[in-house]
């Protein structure tokens, strides 16, 4: 059995070769790190963290890879 490693190593690589790399799509916010613009890490999905009612995303910079959850 595979480790969730290399299992999620294999998918990046077999993406990769179909040219089926994901769209960075633009958050409108800026990092808090670096100021660079921060794109969605899964676009249309939302969640809810513990204690909130509020929904969220994940977000990521574009320049030096911050990465949090965003209220949408």
């Amino acid at each position: 059995m595979k480790t969730l490693d290399e299992h999620n190593r294999e998918r990046k690589e077999e993406i990769k070769k179909l040219g089926l790399e994901p769209i960075k799509e633009n958050a409108g916010v800026l990092c808090p790190k670096c100021q660079a613009e921060m794109y969605y890490l899964t676009p249309g999905l939302c969640f809810f963290e513990m204690g909130t009612t509020l929904p969220q995303t994940q977000v990521r910079c574009s320049k030096c890879m911050y990465e949090g959850s965003m209220t949408v």
